[in-house]
């Protein structure tokens, strides 16, 4: 799957329109009716579909963090989880109630910082409606929720 996202790294929507050839690739995996939509949730569901990972499939970021997924939360681990690996999925809040904004944990290490390959992001900038996908270093306090999927692809629901 790092090998999939890794390969994105050079897709850019056309206008800031959140389409493009990719993009609407991306969007397609839900059907037609999600064309033209944020898509980096869209992104992330590609990415375990091109990795054999069976999941659901969204179209808002927050519908990847839910109890039965989250390792971590605001910071602090949760009991009996395992820490963030490669591949995960990285939430964000950014001053909202709810996640915004979701992308993949690329290199999470020991320091404040961890990098991430998101989609419909801008390079580095905490946007959740950007131009393409970009590797992006960000601090971990930004990091509302890191999810493991790979590890357990169930989610109760099929789609939003």
């Amino acid at each position: 799957m790092q090998r999939w996202y890794l390969s994105q790294l050079r897709v850019r929507e056309i206008g800031k329109t959140n389409r493009g050839k990719e993009v609407d690739g991306y969007q397609l995996g839900a059907g037609r009716w999600a064309l033209g939509t944020y898509w980096c949730s869209w992104f992330v569901s590609a990415g375990f579909r091109a990795g054999g990972v069976p999941t659901s499939y969204f179209g808002k970021a927050a519908s990847w963090a839910d109890k039965g997924h989250i390792i971590l939360n605001h910071g602090k681990p949760v009991a009996g989880a395992p820490a963030p690996q490669v591949a995960d999925v990285v939430c964000y809040e950014w001053g909202h109630s709810r996640v915004v904004h979701t992308g993949f944990n690329d290199l999470w290490g020991s320091t404040s910082m961890c990098q991430t390959v998101e989609g419909n992001t801008g390079g580095g900038k905490k946007s959740r409606d950007g131009d393409g996908v970009y590797k992006n270093w960000r601090l971990k306090s930004q990091v509302a929720y890191v999810v493991n999927v790979i590890d357990n692809p169930r989610y109760p629901r099929k789609h939003d």
